[in-house]
């Protein structure tokens, strides 16, 4: 925007921008066009939203059962098994059941009633509480309230060890939906003893209500408020400084355009026929102090003209393109072109043509 604010362009530039212009957006669109079809394609050939919606209708708990677990069943199970009562063996047996369940009642073969896994919930909620409360205290450094709570997680796993190790719940995932489905229609089965084993449709992940323990809802709250305050301050400082940066350079663009105090006609009147080589003095001395020299900023009233010599002579129709005669300091005369074609005046992309 600011280089088209310091360059003045004719017609037959200002065509050709625009030519270039519609050229590049209709690449661009031929660029779309042709990812929008790649992706299609590709999405045809993979069956990608078939697959989307398989998972959109199947989640985990399609291919899970929940069952429940009473201390009669746990007990009966240990007063048969005396010589090994660990939860591996409860397992083990549990999962027989099941595969013998789903060969004799759903009648499925035993490539369809894979089980991956089985996995059980114990309920250990006063340990759980407890615990809770001994970190509480271990922040706030009362080590005689530490003392008290280990005291009582001793007593209470001294008291309910039985109960603790006993499992609650049972989850049994399977390799497929069908032999899931299949399980879950039973809705009970009966064993040891004939004791009921109640099963239902286990919650999805999605149902459950996860609580943040790590941070406190206030300190959270504050981490928040401070990230956004500095994201908002990066943002701020770069807006203002490109702001800034672009102000400068339109002010650069500005003077450059119409030096302040310069009169054209005093200029020629006081350099007559000079005013070609002190315009190329001052076209060399733009050149030199137009950027930053080794990363030092170079301030605006250290670039604009200090003659108005090359903003007069461009402003000539006559100089226009014309090569003009430039003695050298070491005594050699070269023709150059001051002011080009495209620009009348000194400006971001002014360059000086050396014809011979």
């Amino acid at each position: 925007m600011f280089v088209q604010i310091a360059c003045e362009s004719n017609t037959s530039q200002l065509d050709s921008k625009n030519s270039w212009g519609l050229a590049t957006a209709c690449v661009g669109l031929l660029m779309v066009a042709i990812f929008y079809f790649a992706l299609r394609k590709i999405f045809a050939e993979s069956k990608i939203e078939a697959k989307l919606v398989s998972y959109e209708e199947n989640s985990i708990q399609d291919y899970t059962v929940e069952g429940e677990i009473t201390e009669k069943l746990f007990q009966l199970f240990q007063l048969q098994n005396r010589d090994n009562q660990s939860i591996q063996a409860f397992k083990e047996a549990l999962k027989a059941k099941i595969e013998e369940l789903l060969e004799t009642e759903a009648k499925l073969p035993a490539s369809l009633s894979q089980i991956v896994d089985i996995r059980f919930s114990f309920c250990n909620k006063q340990i759980l509480s407890k615990l809770e409360s001994r970190a509480k205290a271990l922040k706030k450094k009362r080590f005689d309230k530490v003392r008290t709570r280990e005291l009582e997680l001793d007593k209470t796993k001294n008291e309910q060890f039985a109960e603790m190790r006993r499992p609650q719940l049972f989850y049994v995932t399977f390799e497929n939906v069908i032999a899931a489905q299949s399980f879950l229609k039973m809705k009970e089965f009966l064993w040891l003893d004939r004791t009921s084993v109640k099963l239902r449709r286990p919650l999805d992940p999605s149902d459950f209500a996860w609580t943040n323990r790590g941070l406190r809802s206030r300190r959270r709250c504050c981490r928040a408020s401070i990230l956004l305050m500095l994201a908002l301050s990066g943002n701020i400082a770069v807006i203002l400084s490109q702001f800034m940066t672009n102000i400068d350079w339109q002010q650069y663009y500005s003077y450059l355009k119409q030096p302040p105090g310069i009169n054209c006609d005093t200029v020629r009147q006081q350099f007559g026929s000079n005013l070609d080589q002190m315009a190329y003095v001052e076209f060399q001395y733009d050149l030199l102090s137009r950027f930053p020299n080794e990363g030092n900023y170079v301030f605006l009233n250290e670039r604009v003209t200090r003659t108005g010599a090359y903003h007069c002579l461009c402003e000539e129709s006559q100089s226009i393109g014309k090569s003009f005669d430039i003695s050298l300091p070491d005594g050699s005369v070269t023709q150059i072109v001051l002011c080009p074609n495209r620009h009348k005046f000194l400006g971001f992309f002014s360059t000086a043509t050396v014809k011979s």
